[in-house]
């Protein structure tokens, strides 16, 4: 009787190592894309967020100071600004109240109306207030008493970081009192 071997054909060691390299070329692939889509996902969201956040205090802040009542004591027409810095701006309202916008180590608090102080925004990197007179002038850094009076308008700049996403706002605020043809 003839013996015939039936000859099973297996994968040679080559074979199965050329296999390996290749699915895991294409898995570092697939997963560097995976990560950097995820990575920009949590940035897009984080901007978003800080973006919200600035959008509430700026719109908080240009409400405040678009409504200082003007200093009656005055000949001419004046906000009721008491001081002015590049991180700081008291006021008074309409009531008498102090009114504070400052930036406190990171934090950036309004006190106003009477009320106690409340924080608008947190983790802020950086704020400005820059005020200009009739003439669009910029004025000097710090200003207080009858040197608030030349106070037309004022920009305010925040920015503000998380996760290393820095989101920047700014807003240009005329103070209404101090406009023509306004009481």
């Amino acid at each position: 009787m003839l013996s015939t071997t039936k000859k099973t054909r297996g994968f040679t060691l080559v074979e199965v190592i050329a296999s390996i390299t290749v699915l895991a070329i294409i898995s570092a692939v697939v997963f560097s894309l995976l990560g950097n889509t995820t990575d920009a996902y949590f940035a897009a969201s984080t901007r978003t967020r800080l973006h919200t956040e600035l959008s509430v205090a700026l719109d908080r802040i240009y409400n405040e100071i678009s409504q200082i009542p003007p200093d009656f004591d005055q000949a001419q027409i004046a906000p009721d600004i008491t001081s002015l810095n590049a991180q700081r701006m008291t006021w008074l309202d309409s009531a008498g109240n102090a009114c504070e916008l400052e930036l406190s180590g990171t934090n950036l608090s309004l006190a106003s109306n009477g009320d106690s102080t409340a924080v608008l925004l947190k983790a802020v990197s950086s704020f400005q207030i820059t005020a200009y007179d009739e003439e669009n002038q910029a004025l000097a850094g710090s200003l207080t008493g009858a040197a608030c009076d030349a106070i037309r308008r004022v920009v305010v700049s925040i920015a503000t970081e998380d996760r290393g996403v820095i989101e920047k706002l700014r807003t240009k605020v005329f103070i209404r009192s101090t406009r023509l043809g306004t009481s």
